[in-house]
């Protein structure tokens, strides 16, 4: 498989070449490795244990895998814990990551709660600096240049401007009496050193801070591998149902699992809604309520082609799925349209409604196929194509190309019997 290759800039940083993606990490690499085979998921899988195992061989480092998704910014898995007290958080989390990892099919379970590289705390002690009749400020901005640095003037190269920058060398002395020792004022002609002033303590801090809706959260996330989506997500809920919470904490299951949730609920109403739409612009134009009903049923029978189709192929119920089925709910119906105009034609002659039910399917015969097959013809090249994008197209056209050859075959049987049906129904009523 080929990888595209980090390219390492001058301050130390890696942006990945062919990609948005940049990081300033100095101590993070990132890979960005394309599948020769596209849509490829066994391959894709054996290429990620056999890197998992090479890294594992590695000492001292942490990798995460990832793939792309489609209008989705989030990983597979991701839980958030919502609280004020970062300790309870980071306890809590940790508990929590260790009991979903061992859930069947995760891999790369990672708190958002870890921490960063080892820091100094300075405490000042504000009475110790009034009985010497020093300014915290000042101390503060004193220590903030001895460690940090000034820059008085810019060394000009070229057309980049280079920033010289004056620091002591203690900023990077790994020594904490260095740091101890910096003279940060004067009192009476006597040097004032920081150790005098403040109390130092190393700790180590979270690396990051999330907030989710405005509140303090700590997110697991994780990688999924040989199972899908909703059958891990019923274990993970079992495994939170098991967990004792603290009271001060609250969790919710979150990451594409979300995502895939609310978009079925939101296309499953654009569906409905679709489907309601069209009837009652059928029923205003045939003014009958009973009609526009027969002809809907051509959406059921689209739906029949639908699964076989999708079924044929090997292609996964999927959002882009759902939504060619909208579009191909106010396709379908177009030749059960064309077939019941003309039999109401018919019958308005003064023909019987078998008569007109037989005439008006061979009639109408040849402009249903005609119509059928240029929509067909014409969502062909983009079911069949291969190029970059065809995961997104190639769905949705097999989508509507099935739902019309299913529901034209099955309108041409079911609709004519079902409006003899609906007809002998009123004339015994």
């Amino acid at each position: 498989t080929p990888m595209r290759p980090i390219r390492a800039t001058r301050d130390g940083t890696a942006s990945r070449m062919g990609s948005n993606v940049k990081t300033r990490d100095k101590n993070l690499g990132q890979l960005n490795v394309v599948m020769k085979k596209k849509g490829d998921l066994q391959s894709e899988g054996v290429l990620v244990a056999k890197l998992r195992d090479r890294f594992e061989e590695v000492p001292g480092i942490q990798y995460k895998f990832s793939r792309p998704s489609y209008f989705s910014f989030q990983t597979p898995v991701e839980i958030h814990i919502f609280g004020y007290n970062l300790a309870v958080l980071k306890e809590f989390s940790d508990e929590l990551a260790g009991r979903i990892a061992a859930v069947d099919g995760l891999r790369d379970v990672k708190t958002s709660l870890e921490y960063g590289n080892p820091e100094l705390n300075v405490h000042f002690d504000r009475v110790r600096l009034s009985s010497l009749g020093l300014s915290l400020n000042e101390v503060a901005n004193t220590l903030k240049t001895k460690i940090k640095g000034d820059v008085p003037t810019k060394y000009k190269e070229r057309e980049k401007q280079v920033d010289i920058r004056v620091r002591t060398s203690a900023w990077r002395s790994e020594d904490i009496e260095a740091i101890r020792n910096l003279v940060v004022a004067e009192y009476g002609g006597r040097p004032i050193m920081l150790s005098t002033v403040a109390d130092i303590e190393v700790a180590r801090g979270l690396n990051q801070i999330s907030r989710i809706s405005q509140q303090r959260a700590a997110v697991i996330s994780a990688n999924i591998s040989g199972r899908d989506l909703g059958s891990v997500s019923e274990d993970i809920k079992a495994v939170l149902a098991s967990t004792q919470i603290p009271p001060q904490v609250t969790v919710e299951l979150g990451g594409q699992n979300e995502e895939l949730l609310d978009s079925y609920r939101n296309l499953r109403l654009a569906l409905l809604l679709a489907i309601f739409l069209v009837y009652l612009v059928m029923a205003a134009q045939f003014e009958s309520f009973v009609h526009p009903f027969i002809i809907m049923f051509t959406v059921p029978l689209g739906a029949i082609g639908v699964f076989f189709t999708l079924l044929l192929f090997g292609k996964s119920l999927s959002i882009i799925v759902f939504i060619g089925a909208i579009m191909l709910s106010g396709i379908v119906v177009n030749n059960g349209i064309v077939l019941i105009d003309y039999i109401n034609r018919l019958r308005g002659r003064g023909e019987s409604a078998y008569d007109a039910i037989v005439e008006a399917a061979k009639i109408r015969l040849r402009p249903i196929l005609m119509t059928t097959l240029t929509t067909v013809l014409g969502l062909l090249p983009m079911a069949l194509a291969t190029g970059e994008g065809s995961e997104i197209r190639a769905p949705m056209a097999l989508t509507v190309i099935g739902g019309l050859i299913g529901g034209t075959i099955l309108t041409l049987l079911v609709i004519p019997s079902l409006y003899a049906m609906v007809t002998r129904a009123k004339a015994r009523a």
